[in-house]
């Protein structure tokens, strides 16, 4: 599932438009478009992400029961309608520290 976004388009722009694969793009006119992309990119560390709310995701089918484990450190129980949370707070803290790009921004 993805989401629909509208941006600007650079009328003064040479050239075509790259647009990667993946993406649906429709002009509105000269200075607008609208673009499906394929999802979203997401706000934080996923590490941190309610377990509760990963495993909905599994149930709802927009991820997997390995892709819970690998993106989000949550690991789905045995009966695929639980999390295991031991399991999951062992699986976060052996990852050790995020990358730069998801730790919070601290002040001097």
């Amino acid at each position: 599932m993805g989401y629909e976004w509208v941006a600007p388009v650079d009328e003064a722009a040479d050239g075509p438009m790259f647009i990667p694969p993946k993406y649906g793009v429709q002009r509105l006119g000269p200075a607008c478009m609208i673009a499906d992309t394929p999802g979203g990119g997401g706000w934080g560390d996923p590490f941190t992400r309610d377990p509760e709310l990963v495993l909905r995701d599994v149930w709802d089918e927009v991820g997997s029961v390995k892709g819970a484990a690998r993106d989000y450190g949550v690991v789905i129980g045995a009966d695929g309608r639980s999390v295991d949370f031991e399991a999951t707070a062992a699986l976060r803290v052996s990852r050790g520290e995020p990358s730069s790009l998801h730790r919070e921004k601290k002040d001097d």
